[in-house]
């Protein structure tokens, strides 16, 4: 009888600290894979700390600040007459502006649906721009990034019509 108690008591005990353990192991800060905004934006990946916030703001054209990213990419191949769409997309905790730990997806609603070629250049806070590489489907358009600022859609730019003449045989 007293070898069977010990051996209960043993078997509580190693679980007892077979419990303990696991709960030492869960007091890591909770991580997030996905988040989404309320106007439909979402980012997946990235490990965010529960407790972090999506934010974009779509920015008006008309602004200055919408001019400095505009002047970012001149220089890149789009369609200068078609719409162009301009986010400031960033995670925030505490208050603070935080960057992805690798490369996120972004997913986008398609602000044009008429459109289905679409470009995405991304103006980092240096002003140098990155061409993504976007896919739309399911009525969004992403991208994958691993830093968070300004992202511009645009249309592609128009094919140019290349006309070709045949020789004249005699």
């Amino acid at each position: 009888m007293k070898k069977k108690s010990l051996l209960v008591t043993i078997l509580l005990l190693l679980i007892a600290v077979f419990a303990f353990s696991l709960t030492a192991c869960n007091n890591e800060v909770g991580t997030l894979e996905s988040l989404q905004n309320e106007y439909g934006i979402v980012v997946d990946g990235g490990s965010f700390e529960e407790g972090s916030t999506l934010v974009s703001n779509e920015i008006v054209a008309t602004t200055e600040e919408a001019t400095a990213v505009l002047t970012a990419i001149a220089d890149q191949n789009y369609n200068k007459d078609g719409n162009v769409y301009i986010f400031d997309i960033y995670v925030t905790k505490d208050g603070a502006k935080v960057q992805p730990n690798g490369k996120v997806k972004v997913s986008i609603p398609i602000p044009n649906v008429q459109v289905d070629n679409y470009l995405v250049f991304h103006v980092k806070s240096d002003n140098s721009v990155e061409n993504l590489v976007p896919t739309v489907a399911d009525g969004k358009i992403s991208f994958e990034t691993s830093s968070f600022s300004y992202f511009v859609i645009a249309e592609m730019a128009p094919a140019e019509h290349v006309h070709s003449f045949g020789g004249w045989m005699q």
